[in-house]
């Protein structure tokens, strides 16, 4: 069952958000991004334009991410995701240990735009 988390963002009209999907603890993996269903990216999200305020104002974005635990010194996986170009920058920082060494924690990700 993936760790989930869900949130709104207030956007400015007229301004450019940006997406970035953090992956930590020295752990890799990669990401799934919707925009009201449909995909807009896949893999490594680092700062992407998302679009305007204008454009994104009622819609929701999903973020998908699976991490790989590759880091010997620890069983812990974690994500960030942040967001900048809105009211305010706003990140979300997710964190779920996994049993073994290489296993996969899943992580879901729903931000909708006000």
């Amino acid at each position: 069952m993936p760790t989930t988390m869900s949130d709104v963002y207030e956007i400015v009209a007229g301004q450019k958000v940006f997406l970035t999907v953090m992956i930590g603890d020295a752990d890799v993996g990669g990401s799934v991004v919707e925009l009201d269903g449909d995909r807009i990216l896949k893999g490594d999200v680092d700062n992407q334009d998302l679009g305007d305020g204008n454009g994104l104002k009622g819609k929701k974005l999903r973020i998908k991410t699976v991490v790989v635990d590759v880091n010997p010194h620890t069983n812990n996986t974690s994500v960030t995701y942040s967001l900048k170009g809105g009211a305010r920058p706003k990140e979300w920082p997710l964190s779920e240990p996994v049993s073994n060494e290489g296993d996969a924690m899943k992580y879901d990700g729903e931000i909708s735009f006000v």
